[in-house]
């Protein structure tokens, strides 16, 4: 996994596990990841929900601005959390 798709996984998890709100906007991500540019955002959101750790609001919509983790996603984090 690239530094960026990490750190959009992270950034979904850690909004969901702290904030309780499941959905972020890609521009939020970008702000919270400090990833320069909406795309490479969707970039790496596209290449998580391949993995199936990531899906859109509403789901199978690859358009929309709205993504949250999955339960695959969550156990992700935990895994590479607890490898660092």
């Amino acid at each position: 996994m690239s530094s960026n798709e990490i750190a959009v996984l992270k950034s979904l998890f850690y909004r969901k596990k702290l904030e309780q709100e499941p959905l972020s906007e890609i521009s939020d991500i970008a702000n919270v990841t400090g990833i320069r540019s909406n795309e490479e955002v969707q970039r790496a959101l596209y290449i998580l929900e391949g993995k199936s750790l990531v899906t859109p609001e509403p789901a199978g919509d690859l358009t929309s601005s709205q993504w949250q983790i999955t339960d695959v996603g969550q156990r992700a984090v935990d895994v590479i959390d607890g490898a660092a």
